[in-house]
């Protein structure tokens, strides 16, 4: 993946398989080799249990999303934190519901957690890249947080993009699980008893 030349990437695969750890990693080399002038992450605001309403304007809202990146940052970068890009203007959180009118130029988008992206999202994610702007589409499809009739929504702007050449597409398996041995054993257990995601 980080070798790769490609612009457009899908990485998809079960949880513990550094998806994300990698597409930031990636993103982290493009800004340092200034091929990119920020790195943008999109996530959707989708629940898995519904919580009700966070405290706070937007960008506090959004905190608990954002939460994820700082530590890989931190892991990635230790000598500029995640705050640090943020306020340089170098890393920038977006969910989707605040994307209509927006064009990213000379950016590395990374859609995370794709799989929680209906087909509207999608659609509206695909159609923000701008000039010299790399996308990177992270994801878990059997594991996605919609409710079932939205579920698999994204499946068709996914089979629209990676029908395109420029996209690269990166399957991980159960193989690839790096977060922890245990990890690894739950999916193991979970096939062996034909128990799907």
């Amino acid at each position: 993946v980080l070798k790769s030349k490609a612009e457009f990437m899908v990485l998809q695969g079960p949880a513990g398989t550094a998806k994300t750890y990698i597409a930031l990693a990636r993103g982290l080399m493009l800004l340092d080799k200034k091929k990119v002038d920020r790195i943008v992450i999109i996530r959707s605001p989708v629940e898995i249990r519904k919580i009700g309403f966070l405290p706070g304007d937007h960008a506090e809202k959004l905190d608990v999303y954002t939460e994820p990146y700082v530590h890989l940052i931190d892991q990635l970068s230790p000598k500029r934190n995640f705050r640090s890009f943020v306020g340089a203007g170098l890393i920038e959180f977006h969910s989707t519901s605040y994307l209509r009118g927006v064009t990213f130029d000379n950016s590395y988008v990374l859609c995370d957690e794709f799989q929680n992206l209906n087909e509207h999202e999608m659609d509206t994610v695909a159609t923000r890249v701008g000039d010299g702007t790399h996308l990177v589409l992270c994801g878990d499809t059997p594991q996605s947080d919609l409710e079932h009739r939205e579920a698999h929504e994204h499946e068709k702007i996914l089979r629209v993009l990676t029908s395109m050449d420029e996209f690269d597409v990166v399957n991980f398996t159960v193989d690839d699980i790096v977060r922890s041995g245990f990890v690894k054993r739950y999916y193991r257990a979970k096939e062996s008893l034909q128990i799907t995601r």
